[in-house]
């Protein structure tokens, strides 16, 4: 073999090396890009497990939050969960719309989910409390002094209060056809004991 057929072969060599890194240096850049885009669309930094980011890490089961209201406000009517419960969702009632008395707790916890839900779970639960109290029938008033954000709407016979505590929204439904005066404050009351059961 010749010194030219020699030279011409290391060099040959040396552009299918050079090609070789060329495509895993695109190949490593393309999959970069990707995960940096991963990353900017799920928002890691809105999750529970971000440094500095808080969100409730328990809450209490509704029926244990309701055991000593529905003993005073619903006589013999049992808390009993809710069948509609679902991961981050639990319900429990003290009586039923056809009873004199009826008393509702529901909790509704947000979490920051991969891509699906980005938006931090505080976020996310004032939207959901939002867009409830906004869509709902009937006038919703602003509570003071109620968890982070709370609005109250009462009817006749019925004193309901959605109310958020951090990325939890906790909705209280406490009816009674004998027109009791009280009604508000016994919700309040209600939803002031299931919000003391929010653990950060």
């Amino acid at each position: 073999m010749t010194e030219s057929a020699v030279e011409a072969q290391a060099q040959a060599r040396n552009r299918a090396r050079t090609v070789q890194k060329a495509v895993w240096l695109v190949g490593a850049g393309l999959i970069l890009l990707m995960l940096g885009g991963l990353v900017l669309m799920s928002k890691p930094w809105n999750a529970g497990w971000w440094p500095g980011v808080s969100e409730a890490s328990t809450v209490a089961g509704p029926c244990v939050v309701l055991a000593e209201p529905a003993e005073r406000l619903t006589p013999g009517k049992t808390p009993a969960s809710s069948p509609y419960d679902r991961p981050g969702r639990t319900a429990c009632t003290a009586g039923d719309v056809t009873d004199e008395a009826s008393l509702r707790l529901a909790y509704e916890r947000e979490e920051w989910s991969f891509i699906r839900h980005p938006e931090s779970g505080v976020t996310a639960a004032h939207h959901r409390l939002a867009s409830r109290v906004g869509t709902d029938t009937g006038t919703w008033k602003p509570v003071s002094g109620l968890g982070d954000e709370a609005y109250r709407k009462d009817s006749r016979g019925t004193s309901q209060i959605r109310a958020r505590k951090g990325n939890v929204v906790v909705d209280v439904s406490y009816s009674d056809s004998n027109g009791k005066a009280d009604l508000p404050v016994q919700a309040e009351h209600v939803a002031r004991a299931a919000l003391a059961e929010i653990v950060f």
